[in-house]
């Protein structure tokens, strides 16, 4: 990212792009996440015969509705993490990109 702003200094820009970059690699750990339960939710609906879950180095025979509603869960938390890790990227591009209004 370059800095468009010349009112602000460097190291308030350097931990600027920092939160940035946070927030950059939060977000692609988040969207393999919700990656990984669509493909769990998507097997669990079209397979066939016993559902397992892992604990651990387990596998754990268990009830599929169960399963269905804790990835579901999940997902819905993961969803709404996704959405805050948005709405901060967003202030953070402000700060970058407007004008310091301190001065």
């Amino acid at each position: 990212m370059t800095e468009k702003n010349n009112d602000v200094n460097p190291m308030e820009a350097q931990m600027l792009q920092q939160q940035m970059q946070t927030i950059m690699i939060q977000k692609e750990n988040t969207r393999v996440q919700l990656l990984e339960i669509d493909n769990a939710l998507k097997e669990v609906k079209t397979t066939e015969g016993d559902v397992y879950k892992t604990s651990g180095i387990l596998f754990i025979k268990s009830d599929r509705e169960k399963i269905t509603k804790e990835l579901e869960e999940k997902k819905n938390d993961l969803d709404m993490r996704m959405n805050s890790l948005d709405k901060r990227e967003e202030i953070l591009k402000k700060q970058i990109i407007s004008p310091k209004k301190d001065s």
